[in-house]
C-alpha cells in the first residue's frame, strides 16, 4: 500500500487519512439505513445523528490528541 497517495504543493495526502474519512462516511450511511428499516427516520432523528456524528468526530479527533501527548509526554517537557 502507498502510504503517500499524492501531494499539491505543501499538502500531502496520506492513504490513512483517506481510509478513516471513508470508514467514518460508510458507517454512517449503514446507521441512516439502518435507521430507515427501522422506520425510525424521520427529521428530527436524521438531524439528532447529524448532531452525533459531529460529536464523535470531534471526540475521537481530541481523544486521539490527548492519547497522544499522554504517551508522548517526554517530548512535550520543556
Amino acid at each position: 500500500m502507498f502510504p503517500i497517495l499524492f501531494q499539491i504543493g505543501p499538502f500531502t495526502f496520506h492513504t490513512y487519512e483517506l481510509l478513516v474519512a471513508l470508514g467514518v462516511i460508510l458507517g454512517f450511511q449503514i446507521l441512516l439505513h439502518l435507521a430507515k428499516s427501522e422506520g425510525r427516520r424521520t427529521h428530527e432523528t436524521e438531524e439528532s445523528l447529524y448532531r452525533l456524528l459531529f460529536f464523535l468526530v470531534l471526540g475521537g479527533i481530541l481523544g486521539a490528541r490527548t492519547f497522544f501527548v499522554f504517551l508522548e509526554w517526554k517530548n512535550f517537557e520543556s
